[in-house]
Formats: C-alpha cells, structure tokens, sequence
C-alpha cells in the first residue's frame, strides 16, 4: 500500500511544501483459524460397501495469507467409538475405514477437525452426521414352526 504524505510549514509570506510517498507492507500473521464451510455435514451410504468407500467431502478455508493459510483435516471423535471413517488429511475427503453395518449401526457421529500448519495452531471443528442404509442382506429366518413340531393349528374359521 502507498501513502502520499504532504508537509506545509506556517511561513510568511509564502509557505513551503513537499511531499512524499511511502510504501507500507502489511505482514500477515496466524490470527484466523480455519473454517468450515457449513456449520454441520450429513451424508450417507449403504452398508456393506467396501473400505474407502468415499462419504463425502468437508470443505474448509483459512483467510490468513500464505504460508498461514495452510491446514490439515483429522478425525478428533466418532460416536459409536469404533474407528469406522478417516478423512483425507489434505483434501477433506470423508472414507469408510470398515464396512458398515446397519443393523449394528444406524447412524454414526464423527467430529473433524482442520488445525493449522503454522503457529500458534488454531483450529475449528465440525460436526459430521453419517446415516447407513439398509441392503438387503440377511435371510429370512423361520420361527415356526419349529424342528420337529411341523404342526399348525388354525382357528376361528368357519
């Protein structure tokens, strides 16, 4: 940024001026964390699909000038606590780490973090809601009749 500064003295009976232009360079600091893009994420899939398979993707930005504006995503907590997803530490991308299962696990909580590179490190987290579909993956299971009692009794009917 350039300022042109002038200078006027008082004297009589003709004042004198100048003037001149001084450049002023800003330096950045770390001073603003990163930030997610949405204040929540919900994404879903189905059950049974193969590990990396790819939830969806977190965006964050960091307003601070480079080399501050450089950041890292990381999985900070999942709910149920069973290690079931991990985020591209680069690029946000949301992964299955196993195969879900929908009868065990309907809907999981995940909480990711972007932390800074630079210092101080700052961060912001968000919070990430991942519902499981149901395939068709189980058999049916007969309960009656049982083995070895392969009669029925209906009545009420006329």
């Amino acid at each position: 940024m350039e300022v042109c500064i002038a200078a006027v003295d008082g004297g009589q009976p003709t004042p004198r001026s100048t003037t001149v232009t001084v450049t002023v360079n800003i330096v950045d600091v770390n001073d603003s964390p990163p930030r997610f893009t949405q204040s929540s994420y919900t994404f879903g899939t189905y059950e049974n699909q193969p590990v990396d398979t790819e939830i969806g993707r977190l965006v964050a930005v960091d307003p601070d000038s480079p080399p501050h504006d450089q950041f890292l995503f990381a999985v900070v907590s999942e709910t149920p606590p069973i290690g079931a997803f991990v985020v591209d530490r680069r690029s946000g991308r949301l992964a299955t780490a196993r195969e879900l299962d929908r009868e065990l696990t309907r809907v999981h909580h995940v909480v990711v973090a972007a932390t800074d590179l630079a210092e101080p490190r700052l961060s912001s987290a968000v919070n990430v809601t991942v519902f499981v579909a149901d395939r068709n993956d189980n058999a049916p299971v007969i309960s009656f009749p049982r083995s070895g009692n392969d009669s029925v009794e209906v009545r009420g009917f006329t």
